[in-house]
Parts: structure tokens; sequence; C-alpha cells
């Protein structure tokens, strides 16, 4: 898996603005083969903060939709951000649930 985790601060008053752009961006990924999740949600300790994060069963899935129009509006609404915006992109190698948890602790008797 392939999640890409943007954070941008809206300018003063554009808050609601940013983030309904980003909730359509949002909805439009999810029609999109090879994305398994997507959200956006505001940051607790700074309300003008706004988080968006995607989720792609691949690499070349996310790639591909990098070259799409709708990305290209992804990147628009980056530039809006009033700091620079921070743009992560991790590829997820392994994953574990509550089993590992677990596991762990259950090694500790």
């Amino acid at each position: 898996m392939i999640r890409i985790s943007l954070m941008l601060v809206a300018p003063r008053g554009e808050f609601e603005r940013l983030a309904a752009t980003l909730r359509l961006l949002m909805a439009q990924a999810w029609a999109v083969e090879g994305c398994v999740n997507c959200h956006v949600s505001n940051d607790l300790h700074d309300p003008a903060t706004i988080h968006y994060v995607e989720e792609w069963t691949s690499e070349a899935e996310l790639q591909h939709d990098m070259r799409s129009e709708r990305f290209g509006r992804l990147l628009e609404t980056l530039e809006l951000s009033a700091r620079p915006p921070r743009v992560d992109i991790q590829v997820i190698l392994a994953s574990y649930g509550l089993g590992y948890v677990e596991a762990v602790r259950g090694s500790l008797s």
C-alpha cells in the first residue's frame, strides 16, 4: 500500500472553502480504481490546519492518478496554503493489527 498525506494551513477566512474543495477531491478519489481510503480532517491543535490522506493499493496506481486532472486540482489547492504545505508519501510494506499487539504483550509473560 502507498499513502500520500498532505497538510495545509487555510488562509484567514478560507478554511471552509478549502475543506469543501478537498472533500470534493476526496469523493472523486474514491471513484478511482486503486484508491482504498481517503479522508479529510482538521487539526485539533490548530483549527486552520487541514490534513488530507489518500491510500492506494499500489505505487503504480498512485502514479497513474498523479497524472490526472483531479490530482492537478489537488496540487492547485495546496498552493493556496498560508504556509508551505507538507507532502509525505509513504510506501507501506507491512501492516499489523491487534494480533501483533497481543503477540508482543504475550511475550512479556
